[in-house]
């Protein structure tokens, strides 16, 4: 297992391997903290959270972001592009 900080550049290589390398990104905040609404949708996967839910037999735990009193702001870019041309600058 391999954990680290989302600030790190970072790239995964092609699985040259045997045996199936399997990636999950997973991410927690505070709910006090803004919310992006982009972090709530299905990203990577072909299909949508109501067909991701369909099968499900209880509604307990469906769109559970949606019951919390959040406050929404998109995600602010700044950081995440000067540390991106640093590494890239670095990188040279």
């Amino acid at each position: 297992m391999l954990i680290f900080h989302s600030m790190p550049v970072h790239k995964g290589v092609p699985n040259r391997g045997s045996q199936l390398r399997m990636s999950m990104d997973v991410r927690y905040q505070r709910a006090s903290e803004p919310f992006n609404p982009d972090n709530a949708k299905a990203d990577g996967q072909p299909l949508s959270w109501d067909d991701i839910y369909a099968g499900w037999k209880s509604d307990a735990l469906k769109y559970y972001w949606k019951r919390i009193l959040l406050t929404l702001r998109e995600f602010d870019r700044t950081w995440f592009d000067k540390r991106d041309n640093r590494a890239f600058k670095l990188g040279e």
